[in-house]
């Protein structure tokens, strides 16, 4: 009994020993990934900062080289008299954007617009400087010596000496109001929450764009900061530098750099909360894994505790919530995990395929290959991206279901023909039972119903070995509410099927049969539970069965309501597009470029136009059918998509005004085709561009 009792005291130490330390490490490499994550925004601001700076640097030494090149130009011209050098700095003055411009000579004086002056005091200093500078200069300081009291930004220059009537001018200088350089000069950054100020040596204000600074009153950058000693030490070290203090009593990252040529520091200023942001993803699912971890961890050591003093029965129970608590924690493990995986491995493939195509240029057939490689992993991403925006809009509560009258028969002849490439590809045997259906017209929201059986019917194909069989049963069934039936949809193959333990959370996100089996094949764990949320949302009812090696069987049942309308669809005539005209209306060079070789390729004839208000402008100079269509992006600057098509539909040639329109635009979603078809559009093809839906609906529209 006591050695008993000592062994129950020995676990229970270990276990809070290995809680601690589990947890310890885990903080700690939160904390070491959050300082990696703040540092590496940190070195792209340093690079933004000394990108920014050097623009300043760019405009410093143009008006340098303007005011240097005016004197050049005044001793080339080769004056005789000193009235003629007057009259130059007075045109000088003006083309210069000056307040005032002066030359002096080698005995002090200086010569202005107004004439000689013996000597200016404030300015005496200047002449002593060797080659060219810049400097801020607050006449306030010199009383009523100066003319005006305000801040100048003074630019001087020794120049190539040349003697007028027997007087040797040597040097230049330029006075320039503060508020013109402030204007040249002003640099926001990270969207106007980071600001860039250049300050002097003693941390007094020469420019800024955060705010304007009174000429009464100068200000110190360094009586806003609270580690002032800091950065002063790190920029008298020189080089570029970074700091972490607080500005105005707001934390924030203060980067600093000597600005060339002047003894000025360029400093840039952003709240750290920006930072904070942009790693907000990432700090919550840490945040997450560790409370969840420590959770099952405190659940484990709790079970182990009660577990010495309890009998069998009850420890065969905790046993059981054991293993619960450990699947649990395996769930959210393998949900980051796939997160992970998922985005990775296809964006690994893409970068790994377009640097190996960038290295065997001159090899068009492993280009190709690798081109090939790229499409597919593009595609892969495209999926696991919509099937989380899917799941996000479900869960948000922004899918909604919009009925229609339909053919069901269209819809699933439809489906069939989506899925016959893959089925052919695997040589799967593959059937689809209809006549079960007594009323195939019905209300209801074609989309949605398509991506619930084209999610269970695609798992049904990819699960399947090839050779194997897949069939699709549909039955309508009465109702007890008038005017509505049931439809039950069956879909069943012969695939690897599935574990009792995978079926009890098959709906739940993010979760995948984890069997040797399928850990070959690709998928985002979404499809499902997309798949559920849309049945629920359609007042329906799903359900599965199956058993691993014989296979799984999916059964749908939704109540719609009948449609008396019995019309049948219009055979559709063949027709061909080749030598059709279209105007491309798209501002992205890119997928301007993207579009045109397409559309090209099978024949089309292709003009462009960059935005919606050209486009405006070239169906009225080229008049009535000179285009076949138009493919019109949304977002555009100038005239945007919706309000172009509008435009258009309101021309006082009706025929021009009725042109057909497809919008082609990277906004996908549900409401975003209603807006297209409010605006007046024809038709909807999402980016980025499928071909055959594009050129289908191109067809059908023509």
């Amino acid at each position: 009994m006591e050695e008993k009792q000592k062994n129950s005291e020995r676990v229970r130490i270990i276990s809070i020993v290995a809680a601690i330390l589990m947890l310890t490490a885990f903080f700690g490499i939160y904390a070491l990934v959050s300082k990696i994550i703040i540092n590496s925004n940190i070195a792209t601001m340093k690079e933004l900062s000394a990108h920014d700076k050097m623009s300043v640097e760019n405009t410093i030494r143009e008006r340098e080289n303007a005011v240097i090149g005016w004197a050049e130009s005044v001793r080339y011209k080769g004056y005789t008299t000193i009235d003629g050098v007057i009259s130059e700095i007075a045109a000088g003055r003006t083309g210069l954007g000056a307040t005032k411009v002066y030359l002096a000579d080698t005995k002090g004086n200086f010569y202005s617009s107004a004439g000689i002056i013996d000597s200016i005091d404030y300015y005496e200093s200047f002449l002593q400087r060797p080659g060219r500078f810049i400097a801020r200069f607050d006449t306030s300081e010199y009383g009523t010596s100066t003319e005006d009291k305000k801040e100048l930004i003074v630019i001087g220059s020794e120049i190539t000496e040349f003697t007028v009537d027997g007087v040797t001018f040597c040097y230049v200088l330029s006075e320039n109001e503060l508020s013109n350089f402030q204007n040249i000069l002003k640099i926001d950054s990270y969207d106007g929450q980071g600001y860039s100020n250049i300050i002097d040596s003693d941390g007094y204000f020469i420019m800024s764009a955060e705010t304007q600074h009174s000429s009464d009153v100068r200000e110190k950058f360094f009586d806003r900061i609270s580690d002032a000693d800091l950065l002063k030490n790190a920029l008298n070290g020189g080089g570029s530098v970074a700091v972490t203090s607080e500005v105005n009593g707001v934390s924030c990252i203060v980067v600093g750099s000597q600005v060339e040529g002047a003894d000025w520091y360029f400093i840039t200023v952003c709240p750290r909360t920006v930072f904070e942001a942009l790693s907000r993803n990432i700090t919550f699912i840490y945040l997450v894994m560790a409370i969840v971890m420590a959770a099952a961890f405190i659940l484990v050591l709790v079970l182990i505790v009660k577990r010495q003093a309890a009998d069998r029965k009850h420890k065969i129970e905790l046993s059981k919530a054991l293993e619960l608590a450990q699947q649990a924690n395996r769930s959210k493990t393998t949900f980051l995990n796939n997160m992970s995986h998922d985005i990775r491995t296809p964006m690994n493939a893409i970068i790994g395929f377009t640097t190996l195509a960038e290295s065997h240029i001159d090899e068009p057939d492993v280009i190709k290959d690798h081109l090939e490689k790229i499409s597919r992993s593009s595609k892969h991403l495209l999926s696991l991206i919509n099937d989380v925006l899917d799941m996000s809009r479900i869960e948000s509560g922004k899918v909604t279901i919009s009925e229609d009258n339909e053919s069901l028969i269209e819809i699933l002849n439809s489906l069939k023909s989506i899925v016959q490439a893959d089925i052919d590809a695997k040589q799967i045997s593959f059937s689809m039972d209809t006549s079960g259906i007594t009323n195939k017209y019905i209300f209801c929201d074609r989309l949605r119903l398509n991506q619930v059986l084209l999610n269970i019917l695609s798992n049904a194909i990819k699960y399947t070995p090839q050779g194997g069989t897949v069939s699709m049963h549909v039955a309508e069934m009465p109702s007890h509410a008038i005017g509505k039936a049931f439809y039950e949809f069956r879909i069943k193959d012969s695939g690897i099927g599935m574990a009792p333990e995978f079926l009890s959370i098959i709906f739940e996100p993010f979760t995948r049969e984890s069997t040797s089996t399928v850990s070959g094949i690709q998928g985002t764990g979404l499809g499902m539970a997309i798949t559920k949320n849309i049945v629920d949302l359609m007042g329906g009812i799903i359900d599965v069965t199956s058993e691993p090696g014989k296979g799984s069987e999916f059964i749908v049942t939704i109540e719609f309501i009948l449609s008396d309308d019995h019309k049948e669809t219009e055979e559709k005539k063949e027709f061909r597009i080749e030598g059709k005209r279209i105007l491309l209306v798209e501002d992205n060079e890119l997928n301007q470029e993207i579009a045109v070789e397409i559309l090209k390729g099978v024949g089309l004839d292709i003009e462009t136009a960059d935005n919606g208000q050209i486009a405006c402008d070239t169906l009225l100079e080229k008049g009535a059918g000179y285009y076949d269509l138009i493919l019109m992006d949304v977002q555009m600057p100038v005239m945007d998509g919706y309000e172009a098509t509008r435009t258009i539909r309101a021309f006082e040639d009706k025929e021009l005004a009725n042109i057909p329109i497809i919008a082609m635009t990277a906004n996908a979603f549900a409401e975003d085709k209603q807006n297209a078809e409010a605006a007046g559009m024809n038709g909807h093809v999402a980016k980025p561009i499928n071909v055959p839906v594009l050129l289908e609906t191109i067809k059908e529209i023509i």
